[in-house]
């Protein structure tokens, strides 16, 4: 239904995202406060209650009606649990020490690692004679290099601008704080400018070639011709059928759920892509944080807006994709190309709790029968397109290469010559079908459509990329902050909890059920045995291990600074903290 229903299965998304992190900020406001009764229980249940709300249902008979209220669900759990994270990131933001006043941005990382990772924030500026600043890096002292963006309004105004800088080592399931200084440049004249002004644009700008210290880029008509990784010494593409990151759009009829016995492969009739009509690219954005470049081309049937960024920085590519006044013409599916320089190479993506490797984990054979008629024909390691979660990976001789997925489906096999065996990793955009119901409707989706990418690369294979991959799809949470005083408090870079492995994430922290503790669930993603050390920055009374529905406590141990649990390979370990 990813495609489908795009924006539904991406209001989805974003809501289960959201909430996790409201539910982990805000156990940490409890314990912070000493006190529950604040703990937003029945707004989480009700966010909770909407993002599962959709059922068996979709694309059914009378689905325009029943597939709007899912859509609404989703978006309704979504807006809940933004409200409840910024109330509790709003609320912690008080125990913390600043050392001086004026302005500050305190940057909340809601994954459980430690990470280096691009912020854009918004900064109110109404009626301020000063709208430059240098912004410290509070821990350290240093100045942190900043690039005036597009603004997104703060406070329902458009007297805004917005930053971006890359905030570097930000602590696991913690914060780090910059401060804004207000700064005034002079010329020899006396006249006051400011200093955040756009940088200058030197002559790459324009080039066909843009290289930093991580990625030379070649850009072709329509997607990059070549993304060569300078750590790797390797060109990651293949660009003589696609170009990297180029959309293009073929015929997909489909009939519903699971095709009944086999998915309908799409086929090549009208098939079209971007690089036909050759768009020219764009330098947009030039400053000491990133570069972006961007075109729009008008095709058959939707015009397709692309921005590539790369930061000076950090080793990634994003790519944002937006598909513009689409005409819902039938059965047509948008798909954007990654074609690897790899052959026969080692396919992963992200499943719940857990990473599926392609050819390897499926379950044998295929997967049988259904109603007793219908035979689900299809070894089941050859099934493709596959749901995916945060992000999909192929590798090949220590190469390899992730994208974090802002959508549900993607395939790794060309579409159009399935004897190609050079991997072509594809996010399946947009697709306009039928309902499977006799008496359903269309699914046309007319209108526009937005997809965020990231790209990484680096040695090994997928173990190396399952921190980056979710990153993308789990930003840096800013807020900036009025300090009329300089005031005591947590340091200006601090860890409310964290694992000591790194192939252990923390995918829950929230408040238990059924009294005033915590909970915290552990998961192993690489099959590692693993003794693991828990941190938790509050006071810990006691610590028992529990189920996935918090029963059945088992004591782990004695109460300590930290917390230590051998995790088995791919296991979920749920922990009570009291």
């Amino acid at each position: 239904h990813g495609p489908t229903h795009e924006h539904a299965l991406t209001a989805s998304r974003m809501a289960n995202r959201m909430l996790t992190a409201a539910e982990t900020f805000s156990a940490i406001d409890a314990t912070l406060g000493k006190n529950f009764s604040l703990y937003p229980q029945a707004e989480l249940t009700t966010a909770w209650e909407e993002a599962i709300y959709p059922d068996h249902g979709w694309g059914g008979k009378h689905g325009d009606m029943t597939d709007l209220t899912f859509r609404r669900k989703f978006e309704g759990a979504y807006a809940i649990a933004d409200r409840v994270l910024q109330n509790s990131l709003k609320a912690i933001v008080p125990y913390i020490g600043f050392n001086k006043k004026g302005r500050s941005i305190v940057v909340f990382n809601p994954l459980s690692w430690e990470r280096t990772d691009k912020v854009e924030v918004s900064i109110k500026v109404y009626g301020q004679d000063t709208v430059s600043y240098k912004l410290i890096d509070a821990t350290t002292g240093n100045e942190v290099p900043i690039q005036l963006v597009k603004a997104k309004p703060a406070q329902k105004d458009d007297e805004d601008i917005a930053i971006s800088f890359v905030a570097d080592k930000v602590p696991s399931l913690g914060y780090k704080t910059y401060t804004l200084i207000p700064y005034i440049e002079k010329l020899n004249n006396g006249v006051p400018v400011n200093a955040t002004a756009p940088s200058s644009v030197n002559a790459s700008a324009g080039s066909d070639v843009y290289e930093n210290k991580f990625y030379k880029i070649q850009f072709g008509a329509g997607g990059l011709k070549s993304i060569y990784d300078k750590q790797l010494q390797k060109e990651l593409l293949k660009t003589d059928k696609f170009l990297g990151g180029e959309v293009f759009q073929l015929e997909s009829v489909g009939n519903g759920a699971g095709e009944f016995s086999k998915i309908q492969p799409v086929s090549m009739n009208g098939f079209e892509k971007v690089s036909t009509y050759q768009p020219k690219w764009n330098c947009t954005e030039y400053g000491p944080v990133k570069k972006s470049w961007e075109f729009s081309q008008q095709t058959k049937f939707a015009t397709i807006h692309e921005k590539v960024t790369l930061y000076d920085d950090i080793k990634q590519i994003d790519f944002k994709v937006d598909i513009l006044g689409f005409s819902g013409e039938r059965y047509r599916e948008y798909r954007m190309a990654f074609p690897l320089n790899q052959v026969d190479s080692k396919v992963a993506y992200e499943v719940p709790m857990g990473v599926v490797e392609v050819g390897k984990d499926e379950i044998k054979g295929a997967a049988g029968y259904s109603y007793g008629t219908q035979d689900y024909s299809t070894i089941c390691s050859k099934i493709h397109p596959r749901e995916v979660q945060d992000w999909f990976n192929s590798s090949k001789d220590n190469a390899s290469v992730n994208i974090s997925s802002s959508v549900a489906a993607f395939d790794w096999i060309d579409p159009t010559d399935s004897m190609n065996k050079f991997t072509i990793l594809q996010p399946l955009l947009l697709a306009s079908r039928k309902s499977c119901h006799s008496e359903g409707n269309y699914y046309l989706q007319p209108g526009n459509h937005s997809y965020n990418f990231t790209l990484t690369s680096n040695s090994g294979d997928w173990h190396e990329s399952t921190s980056v991959g979710k990153q993308q799809n789990q930003p840096f949470r800013p807020i900036v902050v009025d300090v009329p005083e300089k005031r005591n408090g947590l340091p200006s870079s601090f860890s409310f909890a964290g694992v000591n492995a790194g192939n252990i994430f923390i995918s829950t922290i929230k408040k238990s059920e059924d009294e005033n503790s915590i909970i915290m669930r552990l998961v192993d993603m690489q099959g590692k045995p693993t003794d693991a050390a828990i941190n938790w920055f509050g006071k810990i009374k006691g610590v028992t291990k529990t189920n996935i529905i918090e029963e059945e406590d088992k004591p782990l141990g004695e109460s300590s600074d930290s917390i230590n649990i051998k995790v088995d390979p791919f296991s979920i370990e749920t922990l009570r903290i009291r």
